[in-house]
């Protein structure tokens, strides 16, 4: 016999439900430990009472982890808190990293570790419970990754979208520049470089701002996307969590600074703000997300002077702290709530 202890959220009314969880139960957070989004996740896991346990994959040395084709467990060395893979009710897959300790070991192995690590973590999810509710998936937010794969989904939707090219070809960016008044640059995956220090931005360029020769010819080792620049009104960061869409409306177009890519921060000058999407729109997100096998993502659109809405694209992983806390928006909450709600 399965014995259920059961929650009660201290701060819901009298009338609500209570949470049953399974005996051993968990939900398992894997993230970073420098991860404010998971901080206040966290928070609102204590505020509705239920047990979770935080993996800080770059801290995974600081745990013992043991997989074995029924199941498996991680333990913290420093609390001796306990998950058991085979009893996880929900699985937030965060933030994943290798631990931060192998920069001290020699470097002809940290390439070797590095690989073994990242199978490990890899190896570690797949022995999860197989009915446990992924925020995301790991093959989905692979998946979600391919931007051309985005666009096409969207489009098909019936969403606007920029027309796009990616290419590694020099001679076809520069026919591009040359049919286009002006055309967007972005990076094909991840912005950041040089360990983190630094990140590459949206960048507009026309036939008066060419880069220079030389970064034009190293186009064939970077594959990049060029898009068409679409006009702003106003920016919006809509954070879908479940069924629950989430939008804030930034005003990039306030500040030089962000004018062009609203990363460019600049809290001072630029607002946030609560938006409602037409209810369209909104459906069109959620349709989205479902195709793309997605519980939680970050989308990010353009509205332009006309009112258009068009679609830039989706990040599974998308930050949205800044967004809560400047707006108001309980997204860490409905994430929490989502966790608890596979049973």
């Amino acid at each position: 016999m399965v014995r259920r202890l059961v929650y009660h959220n201290p701060t819901a009314s009298p009338s609500a439900k209570p949470f049953l969880f399974r005996e051993n139960e968990m939900i398992l957070l894997v993230t970073m430990s420098l991860d404010p989004h998971t901080d206040l996740v966290v928070d609102a896991l204590r505020e509705i009472g239920v047990p979770f346990f935080r993996y800080n994959t770059d801290l995974a040395d600081q745990y013992g982890i043991e997989i074995s084709l029924d199941g498996g467990s991680i333990i913290s060395r420093k609390t001796n808190k306990i998950v058991h893979l085979e009893t996880v009710r929900s699985v937030w897959v965060r933030r994943r990293a290798v631990p931060s300790s192998l920069k001290n070991v020699a470097d002809g192995y940290i390439q070797y570790l590095e690989e073994q690590w990242n199978l490990f973590t890899g190896i570690l999810l797949s022995a999860i419970n197989g009915s446990a509710l992924w925020v995301n998936h790991p093959l989905s937010y692979e998946v979600s990754k391919n931007k051309l794969h985005q666009l096409k989904v969207a489009r098909g939707l019936g969403l606007l979208v920029p027309s796009t090219c990616i290419t590694n070809a020099p001679e076809i960016f520069l026919q591009l520049v040359s049919q286009q008044e002006r055309i967007l640059y972005k990076p094909v995956s991840s912005s950041v470089i040089d360990e983190g220090k630094k990140a590459i931005y949206a960048n507009l360029i026309d036939a008066d701002t060419l880069p220079s020769q030389a970064v034009i010819d190293g186009l064939a080792v970077s594959p990049s996307i060029f898009q068409s620049y679409i006009e702003k009104q106003y920016e919006l960061r809509i954070t879908v969590v479940g069924s629950k869409v989430f939008a804030a409306r930034i005003n990039s177009q306030d500040s030089e600074v962000s004018h062009v890519d609203w990363r460019r921060y600049d809290f001072d000058n630029v607002r946030h703000e609560p938006a409602t999407l037409p209810k369209e729109v909104e459906q069109k997100c959620l349709a989205l997300m479902n195709k793309l096998s997605l519980h939680c993502g970050a989308i990010d659109m353009i509205v332009t002077p006309n009112n258009e809405y068009v679609f830039l694209e989706v990040n599974a992983n998308g930050q949205w702290a800044w967004i809560e806390l400047l707006t108001g928006l309980p997204i860490s909450k409905e994430i929490a709530k989502l966790l608890v709600s596979p049973f």
